[in-house]
């Protein structure tokens, strides 16, 4: 399954490639609607947590602003999906901002 790979990645400190994997399988998922292909939230948590650690990653919150997004493109276009979310979701990107350096980037 694909959340192993990404999740070897991420142990791996490989999270930018792990970020590009499941972008990957977002537009596979997006073009064929093959469940193989349909990436679950387990998936965005792992990167997204492999991002609120990456301190001085001044990319970070952004890609957890872009993965943010993609749940929620998903999960509108498929409602009974697991990829709502959470108010987990929602802490880590903005902690991904903080992190970032920038005092006022988790304001946005």
């Amino acid at each position: 399954k694909y959340t192993t790979v990404i999740g070897a990645l991420n142990k791996g400190g490989h999270v930018d490639q792990a970020f590009i994997l499941l972008g990957e399988l977002i537009d596979s998922y997006c073009e064929s609607k093959l469940e193989r292909y349909k990436p679950d939230s387990r998936c965005f948590h792992i990167v997204l947590s492999a991002f609120s650690r990456s301190k001085g990653n001044r990319s970070a919150g952004g890609k957890a602003e872009q993965l943010l997004r993609q749940m929620w493109r998903l999960c509108d276009s498929d409602p009974g999906s697991d990829l709502r979310p959470t108010q987990w979701t929602y802490n880590t990107v903005i902690f991904c901002y903080q992190n970032v350096g920038d005092p006022n980037s988790a304001e946005k």
